[in-house]
């Protein structure tokens, strides 16, 4: 990154709005439940990814698809009012914009989510317009397989690396891996796709098929990252803190590990940042109320 530029980055994929609900666990049958808190609040990986960044400093610009309907209208305001670029997003006509329902355990932050992604605004193939100048990296979260494939291979053509949010084990994630020069995936992938407990199989299953760094996000137990030019396997612990609420924790790992890269940072200090970034996060309820800014982030790692 030449001095003075400012950072950019294009995320692609994945917008909801999410309503939490804090509540003890577990969760009883036929009965009135006490409800401790109500949040509503936008989601979805890249979209929470893309406001991450623009709080740590970035030039960001997210990609994905709406509805046009009240929902939709407000998926792009909440990205407006967070200084993301939303030029890219395209609204599908009758289409029901993304909603999340989620319930959050008042004891320890933990969350089920409920949401029905078969039935969301797609976005279409050859639909990503990239800007000018392009971006210093792409993000990409697997939840929209043709035109992420397309991005991602404009981006390989004009040098701008391509990180890979790996949620779940799903086809259209392993059909992106070869496209991409990073990934960081969720322990739920590596167990879906080495099995439980196989972590330095799955970082080297990875590097084998294509990108050159990778990592796994495993919650309280830290996360594990690999890089093809290096036979050590590394652990970045996590952050202890008092967790409200850790929807969205992972996008926001993502997020700080992409503000590390774009800021010249090394690939194990680029994910003891994401995991500064999530675990700062975690303390405010929603995916995105506790995103800190570069500030915050500097200040919590130098403590």
């Amino acid at each position: 990154m030449p001095p003075g530029v400012r950072p950019r980055a294009l995320c692609v994929g994945l917008v909801a709005f999410d309503f939490l609900l804090e509540t003890p666990f577990p969760i009883p049958r036929d009965v009135k439940v006490r409800v401790e808190g109500f949040v509503r609040q936008g989601g979805g990986p890249a979209a929470n990814a893309a406001v991450a960044l623009a709080r740590l400093g970035v030039e960001s610009r997210f990609c994905g698809a709406t509805g046009d309907d009240g929902v939709g209208k407000d998926q792009v305001l909440g990205l407006e009012l967070e200084g993301v670029d939303v030029s890219g997003v395209r609204t599908v006509p009758g289409a029901p914009s993304l909603v999340s329902f989620i319930l959050v355990d008042s004891d320890d932050g933990s969350r089920t989510i409920f949401s029905s992604l078969e039935n969301r605004p797609r976005l279409p193939a050859d639909s990503v317009r990239f800007p000018s100048p392009a971006p210093h990296l792409l993000l990409v979260d697997g939840w929209e397989a043709d035109a992420q494939r397309d991005a991602a291979r404009w981006a390989r053509e004009n040098g701008v690396p391509v990180l890979l949010d790996a949620g779940s084990c799903r086809e259209e994630i392993l059909d992106l891996l070869p496209r991409c020069g990073i990934v960081i995936a969720s322990g739920d992938f590596a167990d879906g796709f080495s099995g439980p407990g196989r972590v330095e199989e799955t970082l080297e299953s990875l590097l084998r098929r294509g990108p050159g760094l990778a990592a796994i996000t495993r919650g309280r137990e830290g996360a594990v990252g690999a890089a093809r030019d290096s036979d050590r396997v590394f652990e970045i612990p996590a952050f202890p803190v008092d967790a409200v609420d850790t929807t969205g924790a992972g996008d926001a790992f993502h997020g700080g590990a992409a503000w590390g890269l774009l800021t010249g940072r090394s690939w194990r200090e680029s994910l003891r940042i994401g995991s500064a970034v999530a675990a700062l996060k975690c303390r405010r309820p929603g995916a995105r109320a506790g995103l800190p800014s570069a500030s915050l982030v500097r200040r919590f790692l130098e403590a």
